[in-house]
C-alpha cells in the first residue's frame, strides 16, 4: 500500500535506513506528515517491510511527534552517521489520511481490520487497551468507523485468547456508545487507568456479514430447533451461553417480535450436520446473529447435537394490566396471551 513501507532517508547523496532503537509512534507521526499524510497508525520495527540496503543513517530519533521534519527531532543532528545496527532492524510506518484514526488502533489481529482496541490516553501520552465491561456492537461500530470501515462484524468482550493481553492496565472502562458518534471519545465512558481484566476487541469490514436462520421440528411455526446457514450448509447452535438475548435476535430475524423462551439440550430433537456456532453471546440489540460474539465457525465443536438450542418466538406485542391494587397505578401484573389473562413468575 502507498500508505505503508520501510522508512528511507536521504543524506550525503545516499539513501539509507533508520534503526529501530528508540523508534516509536511519535517518530512515525513526523515521517508520515513529511510524506503528506495526516499521521501514523503504527510504528514498525524489525524490518517489518523487508531489509533495506546502504547505510543505516539514524537511531534514537527522540521526536516529540509535533515536529514537521525529522531533522528537528532531539537526537537527529548528532546521529547522522552509519549506525551499529543491521538492516534486520530497519523501521517502517503505516500512515493514514484519515484524521479520526489518530487516537485509536487495532493490535494483534490476523489482518488490519481486526484486533484488540487500543486508544490514546492524553494523560500518559501512550496507547492502552479498553476494559471490555459493557462493550458491545455499538461501541465496536464507532471504532470501525473511525478506522474507515463502514461495518463492525463482532464486538469481542474477551480478546485475551484472540488478540493477546496488551499492557497490564486498561485506559478506559465501560463505553456506552449509540453507534452514531464519529469518535469513541464522544461516547460516555468511565475515566482512564484501570487494572487490566478483560480487554475489548473488534472485527471490522467493508461489507456487512449476515447469516440465514430457521427454526425446525417445533409444534408450530414460531418454535423449534435453531439452525444457521453457513458455508452452503445448514447446521445447529450449541447451548453453551445460550440465553434469552440470543433467542430474541433469532426471533427478530425471522420476523417475530421477540422470544418468549429459549431452549437448550436438544429440546426439539437433535439436529444433523455441523454444530456451527458455540459461545454465542448477543446483547439482544443486534439485527443478525452474525454480529453477535461467538467462538467462530467450526465443524469440530466440542458440543454435540445433544446441546442443540431452540426458541419459542412471539409474533405480536403483549397486552398487560394491573390487578388487585388499591389505586390504578399499582397491582399484580397480568398479561393477555392465547385469549387468556395470566400472571408473570417472579
Amino acid at each position: 500500500s502507498y500508505l505503508s513501507g520501510r522508512v528511507a532517508v536521504y543524506y550525503n547523496n545516499t539513501w539509507g535506513t533508520v534503526c529501530d532503537e528508540g523508534w516509536d509512534i511519535r517518530d512515525a507521526h513526523v515521517v508520515c506528515r513529511m510524506l503528506g499524510f495526516h499521521h501514523a497508525v503504527d510504528a514498525r520495527s524489525g524490518a517489518s517491510f523487508g531489509e533495506g540496503t546502504g547505510p543505516v543513517w539514524l537511531s534514537n530519533l527522540g521526536c516529540s511527534g509535533s515536529e514537521s521534519n525529522i531533522s528537528q527531532c532531539a537526537n537527529s543532528t548528532s546521529e547522522w552517521s552509519e549506525q551499529d545496527c543491521g538492516h534486520d532492524r530497519d523501521v517502517g510506518v503505516v500512515c493514514t489520511e484519515n484524521p479520526l484514526t489518530q487516537n485509536v488502533r487495532l493490535v494483534d489481529g490476523q489482518h488490519p481490520a481486526e484486533g484488540r482496541v487500543e486508544i490514546y490516553n492524553p494523560n500518559t501520552v501512550t496507547f492502552g487497551a479498553i476494559r471490555s465491561y459493557g462493550w458491545d456492537l455499538y461501541d465496536a461500530k464507532v471504532v470501525c468507523n473511525m478506522l474507515g470501515y463502514p461495518y463492525a462484524l463482532y464486538a469481542r468482550t474477551n480478546s485475551h485468547g484472540i488478540y493477546g493481553y496488551g499492557p497490564w492496565y486498561t485506559v478506559a472502562n465501560y463505553f456506552r456508545c449509540a453507534g452514531t458518534e464519529n469518535s469513541i471519545y464522544n461516547c460516555n465512558f468511565y475515566d482512564y487507568n484501570y487494572y487490566q481484566t478483560y480487554t475489548a476487541g473488534v472485527s471490522c469490514s467493508e461489507s456487512p456479514e449476515t447469516l440465514s436462520v430457521r427454526i425446525v421440528n417445533g409444534s408450530h411455526p414460531a418454535e423449534g430447533r435453531v439452525e444457521v446457514y453457513y458455508n452452503n450448509t445448514w447446521g445447529t447452535v450449541c447451548d453453551e451461553g445460550w440465553d434469552i438475548r440470543d433467542a430474541n435476535v433469532v426471533c427478530r430475524m425471522l420476523g417475530y417480535s421477540f422470544a418468549m423462551q429459549y431452549r437448550t439440550s436438544a429440546y426439539y430433537g437433535a439436529g444433523s450436520g455441523p454444530v456451527w456456532m458455540t459461545g454465542l453471546s448477543c446483547t439482544g440489540r443486534e439485527n443478525n446473529v452474525a454480529n453477535c460474539y461467538h467462538d467462530g465457525f467450526t465443524t469440530s465443536s466440542h458440543c454435540s447435537h445433544s446441546n442443540d438450542v431452540g426458541v419459542v418466538c412471539l409474533g405480536h406485542t403483549l397486552t398487560v394490566r394491573l390487578s388487585g391494587g388499591t389505586q390504578p397505578n399499582e397491582g399484580r401484573v397480568e398479561v393477555y396471551f392465547n385469549n387468556t389473562w395470566g400472571t408473570i413468575c417472579d
